[in-house]
């Protein structure tokens, strides 16, 4: 869980809502990517209960087509996928610290190889180190997470219908029905 509410929940909502033009297709796709995410997890969940061996991924596609691309994916995942995956949330971590606390942008990327020298460090002291950062880490990226709903959900806004720009056609968000667009 850990890894899949990872640094694109708060880093990519801009490139999404760039692409759709739209609150609603935002929200849409947001959705459809949970959902797909949820049966993800469920697949895995499922060739864990089939497969009840210690290894992951790795063990799963051994089983089902062999050692040779078994192998092949845990060199991919030790040589590009694990070390990639902690680089870009360093490097959103680095985007996002020295924005909250108004560093220079400079400052980007030392903060990154501090938090990915971090990370990696903890994973040298163990699996249950690893772990327990991952849970608190993981509630630590949650808060935020409700925060932004609740506070989405209960601030008053206003939205203008006709898209200009004067204060008479705008209506209160909680006076409107559900919208496309």
């Amino acid at each position: 869980m850990g890894t899949v509410i990872g640094g694109g929940v708060f880093f990519k909502v801009a490139t999404v809502v760039a692409a759709t033009q739209s609150a609603s297709l935002t929200l849409l796709v947001w959705v459809l990517g949970g959902l797909l995410t949820l049966a993800a997890g469920l697949t895995v969940t499922e060739l864990a209960a089939a497969i009840p061996v210690t290894g992951g991924a790795v063990k799963y596609i051994e089983y089902t087509y062999g050692k040779l691309p078994a192998f092949l994916l845990g060199w991919a995942q030790m040589i590009v996928y694990f070390p990639a995956n902690i680089a870009a949330l360093s490097i959103i971590f680095g985007t996002q610290w020295v924005a909250l606390l108004h560093w220079s942008n400079s400052a980007i990327l030392p903060v990154a190889i501090v938090a990915g020298a971090s990370i990696t460090g903890l994973n040298f002291l163990g699996a249950r180190v690893g772990a327990r950062v991952q849970s608190v880490s993981l509630i630590f990226k949650l808060i935020p997470i409700a925060l932004i709903v609740i506070v989405g959900l209960l601030a008053p806004a206003h939205v203008n219908l006709r898209g200009q720009h004067s204060p008479q056609r705008t209506k209160p968000v909680s006076s409107l029905p559900y919208q496309q667009g």
